[in-house]
């Protein structure tokens, strides 16, 4: 039996979507799937606005990045969660076990209203 605080169905995807703020249960998921945490930074975007993701081998999100720049770092998962409070996000991620992309099972949501717009 898998226990979260927060569900949802998404009956055009054909799948639950789950909302975890525990840290312990965030790092987990992620490290199941070999990813690692990691923060965008894009100097072009401007601003001092950070943003998280996760990454993972042979992946990568076409629509964040560019060949020709480099626009993430690796972090500890010590300063993702820094950054992950600061914004009130929690982390919103499928109940595949397996999925086929990764980068695709999952995203950031506020953490007061986190299914709001996203599904």
């Amino acid at each position: 039996i898998y226990l979260c605080n927060f569900c949802c169905y998404d009956e055009f995807m054909e799948q639950f979507w789950m909302v975890a703020k525990d840290h312990k249960e965030i790092q987990k998921w992620a490290e199941s799937l070999d990813g690692k945490p990691a923060i965008i930074e894009d100097p072009e975007v401007g601003g001092d606005n950070v943003g998280l993701r996760i990454d993972f081998p042979g992946v990568k999100d076409e629509g964040l990045l560019s060949e020709n720049r480099n626009t993430t770092r690796d972090v500890s998962w010590e300063r993702f969660f820094e950054v992950l409070e600061s914004k009130n996000m929690a982390f919103m991620h499928t109940n595949e076990e397996k999925p086929r992309n990764p980068s695709m099972a999952y995203k950031f949501v506020n953490r007061e209203s986190p299914f709001e717009g996203t599904i």
